[in-house]
């Protein structure tokens, strides 16, 4: 099912977190009235999703996916807020990250 599973096991587990994660707020935000925060708050989500993780991989492989999430969620807290809604210039794009 994935490419290359056994080289590239840390990304398929990033790739694995943020799907899951994508689809938890989906529900949340369908069935259960959640607001829509930031896209900071999801992407946090999705690195401590990789953080618990991080037991189902071989042992040799666990040490890069805590350094990889580490590393992701240390530059999300240190990115402003309006970070992404600064990236995007098309207004119906704004509309998702505010």
């Amino acid at each position: 099912m994935w490419i290359s599973n056994k080289k590239f096991i840390v990304e398929n587990m990033f790739c694995s977190a943020a799907l899951w994660r994508l689809w938890k707020l989906r529900n949340c935000l369908c069935f259960q009235g959640t607001k829509w925060k930031s896209g900071q708050v999801l992407l946090l989500k999705v690195t401590a999703m990789i953080q618990s993780w991080s037991l189902l991989c071989p042992k040799e492989k666990q040490g890069g996916v805590l350094c990889s999430a580490g590393q992701a969620e240390r530059h999300l807290v240190k990115t402003p807020p309006d970070y992404l809604l600064n990236q995007v210039s098309n207004k119906w794009e704004r509309l998702l990250f505010q």
